[in-house]
């Protein structure tokens, strides 16, 4: 696992842009759908870690307590890693929701019903599980969920004052592409 949020953050660059790598420009036959799937599956894994990362780079603890001792009490001259199971981190929906709401609480630009949401994170996580438990096809809506999700992973970005214009930058192409490629291929 990397040990800080700069290597985590790294590592899921690049699992979401070998994502971006496999989603076809244009049909539906078997081969195209398939690497929806992947393209599904890394994307999604790659969104967790940047939520992991975002969580230690503003001071969190992204591993899961040891409900057992924690039960037990507090020990005099304990440390904190002796509470902390380190097999088990946040799962998904703990790490977005979390985040979202570090980020409605710093958001910088406060305005009445401008509350920032991550909902395009949870349908893609959602979207992620059917194809990984269930192997399902993957629809005609997948490209708008993608996009939801890629804009959500960039206003994170923009919080965490993750620098990274050439990620940045890819990802924008990418969603450019796929909302062109919408439009050419109805």
């Amino acid at each position: 696992m990397p040990s800080t949020y700069t290597e985590m953050r790294h590592l899921a660059e690049k699992i979401i842009l070998h994502g971006i790598e496999y989603w076809p420009q244009t049909g539906e036959g078997e081969e195209a759908v398939f690497n929806r799937k992947i393209a599904i599956l890394h994307i999604d894994q790659g969104v967790e870690l940047i939520l992991k990362a975002y969580l230690l780079r503003s001071g969190y603890l992204i591993h899961r307590l040891k409900e057992k001792k924690i039960k037990q009490g507090l020990k005099p001259g304990a440390s904190i890693d002796d509470y902390l199971d380190e097999n088990k981190t946040l799962d998904f929906e703990d790490a977005r929701q979390l985040c979202k709401k570090l980020m409605n609480e710093c958001n910088r630009q406060p305005q009445t019903d401008s509350h920032i949401k991550l909902d395009g994170l949870s349908q893609l996580h959602k979207k992620r599980n059917e194809v990984q438990h269930y192997g399902v096809r993957v629809s005609g809506k997948t490209p708008d969920l993608i996009i939801g999700a890629l804009r959500d992973l960039l206003t994170i970005y923009e919080f965490a004052e993750f620098a990274a214009a050439d990620f940045s930058n890819r990802v924008n192409g990418f969603i450019g592409t796929v909302q062109n490629s919408r439009f050419e291929n109805p």
